[in-house]
């Protein structure tokens, strides 16, 4: 291979084109004479005539104010024989023909006259090049990352990526507590799959199999999770397919939606719920008219004793619905629940006991619900279907306010058990006293229909 000898007017002149081409000035300062020299590239970056001389003083008064403290201490520290530092560092001037503010990045090195720690500084040299625009770039991305770090704090959301090939999972507290980890685990891509509720794995893998043969990169589902402490958890995940060339990831977003999920279920219920009420209603309705009528020989009177149970049901549906119902008793309940069910003489088909006390709204609309669905039914099939069935409602609180409650039917019809519990058994015996500690049985025995409701009184 021919070699090539360089000159220094040789190297000197490359040196130039090479600085010029990547917009990099040259300064040196001469610390046994004092002077400076700046390329034309260096003054031009600092505003100072391309023809002029530089001196130490304009060269520190284009410097930001508040950036001076520290470049010039960098500089002392690359001019100490004991330090020699010659790290970079980026900082603000103002340059000397505009009052511009322009960000540069400098770099320079001392030469000393020894390799002795005690040795003279005898010049500083280097080189300094306009960032402004990729410190600008810098900014509007962490501008940028601020304000999604904002969205995702303020839709509550964790951000998470997965390598497929490796099988690792970007880590973060907020996706550890989502999933039910302590903030500084770092569980794997398997210990994340097994706190997923039975069968959620299997449909997941079955929904991305359907996506992808689809041609579609991004997936949207709701997933339900077990906490390692029990606790169910539902979250909504976002995900999105990245092919790379060394296998793929999938990034996405995950938040919380629990209790979105719950205000659905509560909807669901209460519009089943709406559904059973209509048709329990009607059927209320027709045994209330006919009894009515069937019990008295005038027809104005029976009309005038079907007037006053109708009022007394409506107001009893109300007292069931009615979410603002201020601090009721147990005894006021049960009157305005039962109304509909006798003409003004609870005793004439009703056995009463048990003490009075006020009740917070939402446990008594919770009472109030069941012995509704109680006195349905029995006027539907059981013991008020005729006329000489009666009920015994009986009911004890003991002194850590806990209720317990018995409904019991005799002289009704033969009752057995049904094939399947309906609607209004289901939820008095899953759900309306479970989230007061408590539950409700019912039984059919021959004599009649038999329930016993156990619940805390919220204080």
């Amino acid at each position: 291979m021919e070699q090539h000898s360089w000159d220094l007017s040789t190297v000197q002149r490359r040196l130039a084109i090479a600085t010029e081409a990547a917009r990099i000035g040259l300064w040196d300062w001469n610390l046994v004479t004092g002077e400076m020299v700046y390329s034309r590239r260096a003054k031009l970056i600092c505003g100072f005539d391309p023809d002029g001389d530089v001196t130490l003083d304009m060269a520190r008064g284009v410097t930001h104010p508040d950036d001076l403290p520290r470049t010039w201490s960098m500089s002392q520290r690359a001019m100490d024989p004991a330090i020699r530092a010659s790290e970079p560092y980026r900082y603000r001037l103002v340059r000397a023909d505009a009052a511009e503010v322009r960000w540069v990045l400098a770099y320079g090195q001392a030469t000393f006259d020894g390799s002795s720690s005690d040795a003279r500084c005898v010049a500083y040299t280097g080189t300094i090049q306009d960032v402004t625009e990729q410190k600008l770039g810098e900014d509007q991305v962490a501008e940028s990352e601020a304000r999604l770090r904002l969205a995702l704090d303020a839709g509550d959301m964790a951000v998470w990526e997965v390598d497929v090939v490796a099988g690792t999972v970007t880590h973060s507290p907020k996706l550890n507590m989502l999933c039910g980890f302590p903030p500084d685990a770092r569980p794997s891509v398997a210990e994340f799959k097994a706190h997923f509720a039975p069968g959620e794995l299997e449909r997941i893998h079955t929904l991305a199999a359907e996506i992808s043969a689809r041609g579609e990169k991004r997936m949207e589902a709701d997933l339900r999770l077990i906490w390692p402490d029990g606790t169910p958890k539902w979250v909504r995940l976002r995900a999105q397919e990245v092919p790379q060339s060394d296998g793929k990831r999938v990034i996405g977003v995950l938040y919380d939606i629990t209790e979105r999920k719950y205000a659905e279920e509560r909807s669901e219920l209460i519009a089943r719920e709406l559904r059973h009420r209509i048709k329990n209603s009607l059927a209320v309705l027709q045994s209330i008219a006919s009894q009515s009528i069937r019990g008295h020989a005038h027809p104005e009177d029976g009309l005038a004793a079907l007037s006053g149970r109708l009022v007394a049901l409506a107001a009893a549906a109300g007292s069931v619905s009615e979410e603002d119902w201020d601090n009721p008793s147990i005894v006021g309940l049960v009157d305005r629940v039962l109304a509909p069910h006798h003409d003004g003489d609870s005793s004439a088909r009703f056995d009463l006991a048990g003490p009075d006390m006020p009740l917070p709204a939402g446990f008594a609309s919770t009472l109030a619900l069941a012995l509704h669905e109680l006195a349905t039914n029995a006027v539907k099939y059981g013991a008020l279907s005729i006329p000489g069935g009666r009920v015994s409602l009986m009911w004890t609180v003991d002194g850590e306010r806990r209720l317990v409650l018995t409904w019991t039917e005799t002289g009704g019809p033969p009752v057995s058990p049904p094939d399947h519990a309906g609607f209004g058994t289901r939820m008095i015996e899953r759900a309306l006293f479970t989230p007061y500690n408590g539950h409700a049985s019912l039984s059919y025995t021959s004599a009649g229909v038999h329930c016993r409701i156990v619940a805390s009184i919220p204080a």
